[in-house]
């Protein structure tokens, strides 16, 4: 007799009350994940997966979910018959979820290790030293050098892609069943993320664990997973094994996804371009140290002598591992953190420690996490205007039309 599936959806139906009105976010999903089975759910933002990944544990909050119908079987349980006790002792122990957003599912003013111990301490009954030593193991395993200093450490005080691989750690810390990953790999260079797909392939082998991939990117899901379900504006347009879905797509919006996925190869035209233009930017030097826990002895050094030029015109790259520097960098350039030691030098003026002189939309900076960089008692078109009127009044009827153009300019529904 074979083992009842590790989850059950069926014909899943959740909306949202929004202020234009019901806002079907789900429309009939249902799936099914044997156990020890890797099934991916691709498709892209809006498409209604991490709605359907969030509802398998509870985590919707009650109160704007308008309409919910349909039947989850988790672990061989009804969800709708647990009760609020049932669903606590069941996250993290039987089933865990790797969220989305690195810079804000950890508790910031809480350290790592209080952070790992807890769920450790919440499933098990182990001590908090025996804890401890599990949490530095488990960050060991996610390819992190130091994790004496990383349990110690406040989520501030770490790069994205750290931050990811902590929660990646914690989502293993008690051997769940289940694991339900959201776009666990975004923060993390390619390097990494082969391998942590890799660890996560592995340990879902040899626990017998299930896992629910979700991403937006077909290259990822052709690494990790048996089969794929392929979502669409809240619907469920194709799913087969992976293999066949990639190679054999019969829906055209699971040939959209793979015509837009990035060519490997750089044009030889384009790498042999050359930019005799003016420089545009440099940076000289650039250090930046700070402090960690223990003061002036213990410190950090996040950025050693970058020497760099932009000129008119191109587009320069930055790549590395994750707490490389890169980010830091970024900020430095952007004018949000001082360096150490060095100096900018924009349009040939010093700007390192006074841009008073400088226009602050000369620099402007797309930052890595979309969760935490938006305000949020601000609709969205208000943030969008509010650059706009930042040196003078503007009337409200354009401030709209200028948000509503923006909008349309990245391709969403204004």
């Amino acid at each position: 007799m074979s083992p009842a599936p590790a989850l059950t959806i069926e014909n899943l139906h959740i909306g949202f009350q929004t202020p234009s009105g019901l806002v079907k976010a789900v429309r009939g999903v249902s799936l099914s994940l044997n156990q020890g089975d890797i099934v991916g759910i691709v498709g892209e933002s809006g498409s209604g997966k991490s709605v359907t990944a969030l509802s398998l544990l509870k985590l919707l909050p009650p109160a704007r979910v308008l309409r919910k119908k349909g039947a989850i079987t988790l672990l061989g349980r009804d969800l709708d018959a647990l009760t609020d006790t049932d669903i606590q002792d069941m996250r993290g122990r039987d089933a865990s979820m790797i969220f989305q957003e690195p810079m804000t599912a950890l508790n910031p003013v809480r350290r790592i290790a209080a952070q790992m111990c807890e769920v450790i301490e919440r499933h098990t009954d182990l001590s908090r030293q025996d804890s401890v030593k599990r949490g530095r193991a488990l960050l060991s395993e996610m390819q992190i050098a130091d994790p004496h200093r990383i349990m110690e450490s406040f989520p501030h005080q770490l790069s994205g892609g750290l931050r990811q691989r902590v929660l990646i750690a914690m989502a293993f810390a008690c051997d769940p069943k289940l694991i339900i990953a959201d776009e666990p790999t975004t923060a993390l260079d390619v390097t990494v993320q082969a391998e942590i797909l890799r660890l996560l392939k592995e340990k879902a082998r040899d626990r017998n664990a299930s896992i629910i991939f979700i991403s937006h990117d077909l290259a990822v899901i052709s690494q990790l997973c048996d089969a794929v379900y392929v979502m669409q504006q809240g619907r469920i347009v194709e799913h087969g094994e992976t293999a066949q879905v990639i190679h054999a797509p019969r829906h055209d919006y699971t040939k959209a996804l793979l015509g837009a996925m990035p060519e490997t190869k750089v044009s030889k035209a384009r790498a042999a371009q050359k930019h005799p233009a003016e420089a545009l930017l440099t940076l000289k030097d650039i250090s930046l140290t700070y402090s960690l826990q223990g003061g002036a002895a213990s410190v950090h050094q996040a950025v050693k002598g970058v020497d760099l030029t932009l000129r008119r015109g191109q587009t320069l790259g930055l790549v590395g591992e994750s707490g490389c520097g890169k980010t830091s960098l970024a900020k430095i350039t952007a004018g949000l953190i001082r360096p150490s030691s060095g100096a900018l030098i924009y349009q040939d003026q010093d700007i390192t420690f006074n841009r008073r002189h400088m226009d602050r939309q000369d620099i402007a900076m797309v930052f890595q996490d979309p969760y935490s960089s938006l305000n949020p008692r601000l609709r969205i078109w208000r943030s969008l205007s509010e650059p706009l009127t930042a040196r003078r009044r503007m009337p409200r009827e354009k401030m709209r039309a200028a948000a509503e153009t923006l909008l349309q300019m990245v391709g969403l529904d204004a």
